[in-house]
């Protein structure tokens, strides 16, 4: 049983029972959960911006921005024999941590919402829970196999999506 936990610009994965996939953190970022119930496996990014403002030089996280974050993360599930039909997405993040009165443009969480989205539209990927906005920062917890989501803000914990109802039927 193993604790991943992620920071800004990283990814994690398993299909280990009673592994767990963590993003501890996260205001304006958003963490992406990939979940395929027909293999129990998970994985996690914890992107920070919603797209790369320069080319991406080497050794850059490719996690960093949503627009390169979720791609790399369905390559994994993928690479670790998932199928973009079996998958299930869960958002958590994108807050506006700092209150300002100036243009869209500079809340960041609002655009990682808005490009995580596209994305999953454009892979057509199954979104099955979100957890996004407010003004509060949020700890992301999925733990395998019944692929439970808890999302932690201050002074409040909530379970937000339980992806393994499957897993629930065969055991009971």
């Amino acid at each position: 049983m193993t604790r991943w936990v992620t920071g800004i610009g990283e990814a994690a994965y398993s299909a280990t029972p009673g592994d767990s996939l963590t993003a501890v953190g996260l205001g304006s970022c958003v963490a992406v959960i990939l979940f395929d119930e027909t293999r129990s496996a998970a994985g996690l990014a914890h992107c920070m911006l919603p797209r790369q403002r320069k080319p991406r030089a080497a050794g850059d996280k490719p996690v960093l921005t949503v627009e390169s974050g979720l791609p790399y993360l369905l390559e994994e599930m993928h690479r670790h024999g998932s199928r973009p039909e079996a998958l299930q997405v869960v958002l958590v993040g994108g807050a506006a941590m700092f209150e300002f009165t100036g243009p869209q443009i500079m809340d960041v969480g609002a655009q990682n919402i808005a490009m995580a989205r596209e994305i999953i539209g454009t892979h057509r990927l199954r979104l099955r829970a979100e957890d996004l906005g407010g003004s509060r920062g949020r700890t992301v917890t999925l733990t395998l196999p019944e692929a439970e989501v808890i999302v932690r803000t201050e002074g409040e914990e909530k379970c937000l999506v339980v992806l393994g109802h499957s897993y629930h039927a065969r055991a009971a």
